[in-house]
């Protein structure tokens, strides 16, 4: 059957699976319209768009190939558009920011997390609280 990315209502438990038959997902962030998702098995981040109860309402879209990558962060500007994403690229130990628009264009903006040229980034997210929303955490194995 392969992976597949579920959604599930916290307070019930009950859950639907809006993609499923997937394989390689290691990160996925959502918006009002799309699910993002980070596929490290072909080196990609895709979107697809989605109605109010997550069900797919198109084709997926690869935004980002041939990149390391375990995780994603999304750069949302205040309209709510995604306008870059944040790439944690595992096995460069690296964080990656790709321009969406004007049109796709990528550039390492952190690297040597461990400061010891060896580590696994894994994992990067935007801060939640007022203070530290503008700050991209990355995590390091």
């Amino acid at each position: 059957m392969g992976e597949a990315i579920y959604l599930m209502n916290a307070n019930t438990g009950v859950f639907t699976t809006p993609l499923a038959n997937m394989s390689g997902i290691n990160g996925v962030q959502t918006t009002e319209s799309h699910i993002y998702w980070a596929n490290h098995n072909v080196q990609s981040i895709s979107r697809i768009q989605v109605n109010n109860n997550a069900v797919p309402t198109g084709p997926a879209e690869i935004l980002s190939s041939n990149q390391s990558v375990d995780d994603l962060a999304l750069g949302v500007e205040k309209a709510g558009a995604v306008t870059k994403l944040y790439i944690g690229a595992m096995y460069d130990n690296t964080v990656v920011e790709t321009s969406l628009v004007p049109s796709p264009a990528s550039h390492v903006v952190a690297s040597n997390l461990t400061r010891t040229g060896v580590g696994l980034c894994a994992v990067v997210v935007f801060g939640r609280r007022a203070m530290d929303k503008g700050l991209l955490y990355a995590s390091v194995a």
